[in-house]
């Protein structure tokens, strides 16, 4: 079995920071340098193992700002219900400041 998770993009990233749940059940891929709320503002994906493949499970989770390089750094927890995503590169908080960003993943 093998299965192929590409970027939206042929400069997005795709595939640089991964993670998957300890049960199997999650896979979490990030796209740094994806653009869709800004340019290079990032992307992170969530994807579940249904009929053989990986489909994605929701809609993509966006940076807020340009190059912030949202999903640089992906943690899941071990059944998959919460992610925490890291943009290095943020300046929400102040300049190159970073920032990480937790969410509930509803299954």
């Amino acid at each position: 079995m093998e299965n192929w998770l590409v970027g939206e993009s042929d400069d997005s990233n795709c595939g640089l920071s991964v993670a998957l749940s300890a049960d199997g059940s999650l896979l979490v891929v990030g796209e740094i340098l994806a653009s869709g709320a800004a340019a290079r503002a990032g992307r992170v994906n969530t994807y579940r193992f249904v009929d053989n493949e990986w489909q994605r499970t929701d809609t993509p989770i966006e940076g807020l700002g340009m190059d912030h390089a949202l999903g640089n750094g992906i943690a899941v927890s071990n059944d998959g219900s919460f992610l925490a995503a890291a943009a290095s590169r943020s300046n929400t908080f102040g300049p190159m400041f970073g920032a990480v960003r937790f969410f509930e993943n509803r299954k």
